[in-house]
């Protein structure tokens, strides 16, 4: 992974999952790693694909977090390497 860790501020548990993090940058297709969550670990130290991609919040491609432990706090997303 690489570039600067952007942070999140919430997690969805919907399906698809969606990340809130505010000014995130990133576009649809863009695969990123996530470190780091409270509460909703089953996302951590995952690459994910980058989906319906609004200013503050996107969704990861094809995660079902309908059955995912509640989002409580923290983490960071880092982009990848094409």
């Amino acid at each position: 992974a690489t570039g600067l860790p952007r942070l999140i501020t919430g997690a969805s548990k919907t399906s698809p999952v969606t990340i809130t993090s505010p000014a995130h940058g990133l576009v649809d297709g863009d695969v990123i790693w996530i470190s780091g969550v409270s509460g909703m670990t089953q996302i951590n130290n995952r690459a994910f694909t980058v989906t319906s991609s609004t200013l503050n919040t996107f969704r990861l491609s094809g995660v079902n977090g309908t059955s995912y432990y509640d989002y409580t706090s923290g983490g960071t997303i880092r982009k990848c390497l094409e």
